[in-house]
C-alpha cells in the first residue's frame, strides 16, 4: 500500500476554506466533505475496516434536513420546536464526532503512525475540532517536508 498516494488522494483543500464553506452552507459542505473522504478511505481499507457509507449519508441527510427546516421557518414565519432543533443538531454533532474518530483511527493505522510521533492524530483535538482537525492533519501529512517520518517503516515491536 502506497502511503504517499493515500495522503495525496485525501488532500482536499485548506482548512480555512473548509471552515468558511461549512459556515456559509450551514454545514452542508461539511457533509459532502465527509462523504468524499469516506469514499477515498474505503478504497484503501480492508472490508472489515471500512467506514460505513450509511454514516456519511445519514450526516448528509440530517445536514440538508436542518437547512431546509431552517429556511422554511424563516420564509414561512413558522416556529421550529426548540427541542427538535436541539435534538437534530446534537444528533448531527454526535455522528460527525463518531466519523472523525473512525477516520482518525484509520489514518493512524493506514499510515502506520505511532503515538510518539508528531503526526499522530490526537484524541482531544479530534473530539473538539472534528473534521477541521482531520483536514488540517491530512494537509500537514501532505505538506510535511520530512516525509521520511511518514514513509518509514514502523518501529519494531518490543520483544516479550
Amino acid at each position: 500500500m502506497d502511503r504517499e498516494k493515500i495522503i495525496t488522494h485525501l488532500k482536499s483543500q485548506r482548512t480555512w476554506r473548509l471552515i468558511f464553506l461549512s459556515i456559509i452552507t450551514l454545514g452542508i459542505y461539511t457533509a459532502h466533505y465527509i462523504k468524499r473522504q469516506t469514499c477515498i478511505f474505503n478504497k484503501y481499507l480492508d472490508r472489515e475496516q471500512k467506514i460505513s457509507p450509511l454514516l456519511a449519508y445519514l450526516i448528509m441527510f440530517i445536514s440538508y434536513e436542518r437547512v431546509i427546516v431552517l429556511l422554511l421557518s424563516v420564509f414561512m414565519n413558522q416556529l421550529i420546536s426548540e427541542d427538535m432543533n436541539f435534538f437534530r443538531n446534537l444528533l448531527r454533532l454526535i455522528l460527525v464526532i463518531v466519523w472523525a474518530f473512525q477516520v482518525r483511527n484509520r489514518i493512524n493505522k493506514l499510515l502506520l503512525l505511532s503515538a510518539n510521533r508528531t503526526l499522530w492524530l490526537n484524541r482531544g483535538l479530534t473530539f473538539f475540532f472534528t473534521i477541521f482537525y482531520i483536514n488540517y492533519m491530512i494537509n500537514s501529512l501532505n505538506e510535511n517536508s520530512d516525509k521520511e517520518e511518514i514513509m518509514a517503516a514502523p518501529p519494531p515491536l518490543p520483544k516479550c
